[in-house]
């Protein structure tokens, strides 16, 4: 995560944020287990993958008076 803030004048100041997320690669499942299933039933299931990327950047404008 990397943050700024400047100031603009004696009453505002302006705010900037910057995070990258990411996660790493999971096997999931797109089918639901049967109730009374066993865990090797669950095991073949599991026939999909992920990961997660996501950049947020957040600007504000923060005023004092």
């Amino acid at each position: 995560m990397l943050g700024v803030g400047y100031p603009l004048g004696k009453s505002f100041a302006v705010d900037a944020t910057y995070a990258h997320i990411f996660t790493p690669g999971r096997r999931g499942r797109l089918d639901e287990r049967a109730p009374g299933s066993s865990a090797a039933a669950a095991i073949a299931l599991n026939n999909g993958a992920y990961t997660l990327n996501a950049n947020i950047v957040s600007l504000s404008l923060k005023a004092s008076f």
